[in-house]
């Protein structure tokens, strides 16, 4: 009542929005996570701009989304499943379209629209931002782990490998041993994850939407073979905007951080306070990926301050040197360097490129 008489700007609400506002001057709505069907997305937007004047609709998601919704599918009625699914598919079709979002939005309906838009993403998109490059030898290092970790496993896996991670789930599985090991080092774990997406574009890997693994596509086996070629829309990074990252900042080290949080269950226990008021997981997880050695480096950690420095700082700091000791392993200072993106270049979708300005700026409409 408060929002359709104004008194509020803002609602938070379920995918029932659609069915109670009778407000005309909607003028944005922002989905954070993907509906289950086209018919359920079109009735929540049709809320905006009901007025005729110009309204945005902001769609956020991820595959994880979809993993969700196959899950639901999977536990309703078997008679019904192939419809469901069949929606589930044109609506990820839709979101993930390069071209006008209008074509495959009124195809579903069984309606033709020939010309663009001319105001979706897509359509207002400039010549730089369509502008791709060649990432074919990159896709081939994925596409080779892919297929050397047996096609099972989703893309967070298939990343940790390329990028040599020493987390148990791949050592466990000695798949440091595999000549894709390590071959990934000069992206990171985000420039990664957008060529992922771009990948699954592209068609050369299928996800499943059931478990989430990734498995080469008849296109992905010529791809390997040499026979296509991999584009992907790309943006420049000044190389010297930010530091370089180092290898002791790539990955944290899951021995010292289970150490960490031991010590502080035990520090909260004795405090009888939650383990997170002494560190958060995050700030566990900085230091064990950047072992710091004194205190300068440690107030660098993220979420330490003056305060836990004085009240925590000395006990965690033994025990990070401890380990240190008792592994060998001699941390330089340049080590504490921000984990940054390496590479010249980084994969960048167009969309989320101004999704936080477009937000801002329509909602300030």
């Amino acid at each position: 009542e408060r929002f359709v008489r104004d008194d509020a700007p803002l609602m938070v609400a379920t995918v029932a929005f659609g069915m109670g506002i009778n407000k005309p001057d909607v003028r944005f709505v922002i989905h954070a996570h993907l509906p289950k069907d086209i018919e359920s997305y079109y009735q929540e937007i049709g809320r905006a701009g009901r007025d005729g004047l110009p309204a945005d609709c902001l769609l956020l998601h991820s595959r994880g989304d979809a993993m969700v919704h196959r899950h639901f599918i999977d536990e309703g009625a078997a008679s019904e499943r192939a419809g469901r699914q069949a929606r589930l598919n044109a609506l990820m079709r839709f979101a993930e379209t390069r071209e006008c979002r209008r074509v495959p939005l009124l195809a579903y309906f069984g309606e033709t629209h020939e010309l663009a838009c001319g105001h979706c993403d897509n359509c207002r998109q400039t010549p730089e931002t369509r502008k791709t490059t060649d990432v074919t030898e990159i896709a081939r290092r994925f596409l080779t782990c892919v297929r050397e970790t047996g096609e099972i496993f989703g893309p967070a896996h298939v990343i940790a490998v390329l990028r040599g991670s020493k987390s148990g789930r791949v050592l466990d599985r000695a798949h440091d041993r595999l000549s894709s090991y390590g071959s990934g080092t000069d992206h990171s774990t985000a420039t990664w994850r957008e060529l992922v997406r771009e990948f699954l574009e592209a068609g050369i890997v299928d996800q499943d939407l059931e478990f989430g693994g990734l498995r080469l596509t008849s296109k992905g086996r010529e791809v390997l073979a040499g026979s296509e070629t991999v584009h992907a829309v790309m943006e420049p990074v000044d190389a010297t905007s930010s530091p370089a990252p180092t290898a002791a900042s790539a990955e944290m080290d899951t021995r010292l951080f289970e150490r960490l949080r031991r010590l502080r269950k035990e520090l909260a226990d004795a405090a009888g306070v939650p383990p997170y008021v002494i560190f958060s997981d995050r700030s566990l997880k900085d230091m064990a990926a950047r072992f710091p050695q004194d205190e300068t480096q440690f107030l660098s950690i993220h979420g330490v301050g003056e305060a836990k420095l004085a009240k925590h700082g000395e006990v965690f700091l033994d025990a990070i040197r401890e380990f240190c000791r008792e592994h060998n392993l001699t941390p330089q200072t340049t080590a504490m360097a921000d984990p940054v993106p390496t590479p010249a270049e980084r994969i960048v979708r167009p969309e989320g490129r101004r999704r936080f300005h477009a937000i801002g700026e329509a909602f300030a409409r």
